[in-house]
């Protein structure tokens, strides 16, 4: 991070929230996940692999993700649909909840979000820019003041204030942006 960011004062956030790093700190951890709860979790995706080809699952440190963008989309609506099934009858009365995104579906802590993070961190601040290309950030783009500074990457609808074409359109604003802050 130091090599796109340098030393500018700004917090960055990662997983819907779950990770939290203020200026001149440490990473810290904002959210809770039962090991063996997770574990399950991940032991029902890891079968879904095994029944869509060219899906995969994404082990992160508070969430975990099946992704299927390069599978078949015919059999992938199938078996996706069995796999919420199934998820949600596992984390049925517990502290987790399951997200989908654009081919990815994401079981995470309940309550956890980009748009709670976004208001619990940007009340005060002078200046907001909150970029995204995925469906998980319109919970953020939805819940900042209007006076932030909201873009989506991609084409997508989006409530995104400004739409950016790509991601290399995106790293260009944030190079110009430390370039010329």
């Amino acid at each position: 991070m130091h090599l796109w960011f340098g030393d500018l004062p700004i917090t960055l956030v990662a997983e819907h929230g779950c990770w939290v790093k203020e200026p001149k700190r440490d990473w810290d951890s904002r959210c809770n996940i039962q090991s063996e709860l997770k574990e399950k979790v991940r032991t029902i995706m890891d079968t879904y692999v095994d029944r869509l080809p060219q899906s995969f699952v994404e082990d992160k440190d508070f969430t975990v993700a099946f992704h299927y963008r390069n599978a078949d989309p015919e059999m992938a609506s199938l078996r996706v649909a069995e796999l919420v099934d199934e998820l949600k009858a596992l984390i049925a009365n517990t502290e987790l909840s399951i997200l989908t995104g654009n081919k990815v579906i994401e079981v995470r802590p309940a309550g956890v979000n980009k748009g709670t993070t976004a208001i619990s961190f940007c009340q005060n601040c002078d200046f907001v820019l909150a970029m995204g290309d995925d469906i998980t950030d319109e919970d953020m783009f939805k819940a900042l003041s209007p006076k932030a500074i909201t873009i989506k990457v991609g084409v997508a609808p989006s409530f995104a204030r400004y739409h950016l074409a790509s991601q290399v359109d995106a790293l260009n604003l944030l190079k110009y942006l430390v370039e010329n802050g």
